[in-house]
């Protein structure tokens, strides 16, 4: 991208608007020597052009005094960004073959970074997607996870606060998927919850006052609905015996489908004797305070 400079000619009061040279981004520079903005960005680094700055390489402050180059550090949209100055790219082309050869040679000596390299690029022409630096992260720590940061960082051409970053990233969401699978379910399922409410009997009762045969409750009762209490508020425990099945809960559909929409999504049920009407229950149950 062409620069311009302006400056004012103070005889005439006007500005005069002067070109200082093509001016092309760390990428387009890499795109001239035929290697991709990662490699760029390292070859550089190893020159001594750019100097880490977190998780990215920036051109150095004294640097852009010297004119090697412009930083570009809040712009209008995107990440930051650097430039190098026509003065730069000719200082940059004159030991460009010299540097990139010796960064090749120095990356080739980190023990497993052309296998990673290699796995890694087989991996890729199975794929109709193109992967980006966290995805390739986390499938090299999948398949060599005893690589260390450096390592890494080296066969994936990124720096090694990068690196560090979807690692921890990684790990946080394998400790999250870990908490939910080892955490207890205190409620019943979803699929027994829709059963229920397809059924008639609504609510959100918990899991093991659902599932128990009449049989098998207190005083050898059946369950009806009633009002909340927080000490019928129990917590999930699973039922050692099997529960109602869909027949017994389709036959107190009928009954329990004439009671009004708030009856029907109380939480908790009572157990009842099995001689006492349903209906009279229910009746007693909705005139209760």
């Amino acid at each position: 991208m062409e620069y311009h400079q302006e400056t004012l000619d103070r005889p005439t009061g006007r500005l005069e608007t002067k070109s200082i040279g093509n001016w092309i981004t760390i990428t387009e520079l890499g795109a001239g020597y035929g290697v991709g903005p990662r490699t760029t960005r390292l070859v550089l680094h190893h020159m001594g052009v750019l100097a880490q700055e977190g998780q990215r390489y920036r051109l150095p402050r004294d640097l852009v005094e010297d004119g090697i180059g412009l930083r570009h550090d809040r712009p209008k949209s995107g990440h930051p960004f650097d430039v190098i100055s026509p003065v730069g790219q000719n200082l940059i082309a004159t030991v460009w073959a010299e540097a990139a050869a010796d960064y090749a040679v120095k990356s080739q000596r980190v023990e497993h970074v052309q296998m990673i390299r290699d796995a890694l690029a087989l991996f890729k022409e199975t794929r109709l997607t193109p992967l980006d630096t966290r995805q390739e992260t986390y499938w090299v720590l999948d398949h060599f996870p005893n690589l260390q940061h450096q390592t890494l960082a080296t066969a994936l051409e990124v720096s090694p606060a990068l690196v560090s970053r979807y690692v921890k990233q990684r790990s946080a969401k394998r400790d999250a998927l870990r908490w939910r699978r080892d955490k207890p379910v205190r409620w019943m399922s979803r699929e027994i919850k829709d059963k229920i409410l397809m059924s008639g009997l609504g609510g959100n009762a918990p899991y093991e006052t659902t599932c128990m045969s009449p049989g098998e409750r207190p005083n050898d009762g059946y369950i009806t609905e009633g009002l909340y209490t927080p000490e019928n508020d129990q917590p999930y425990q699973k039922p050692n015996k099997p529960g109602f099945s869909v027949v017994d809960l389709l036959r107190y559909a009928p009954t329990l489908y004439r009671m009004s929409p708030t009856q029907r999504h109380v939480r908790v049920w009572q157990v009842h004797k099995p001689d006492q009407d349903v209906d009279a229950v229910v009746e007693a149950g909705s005139n209760r305070p």
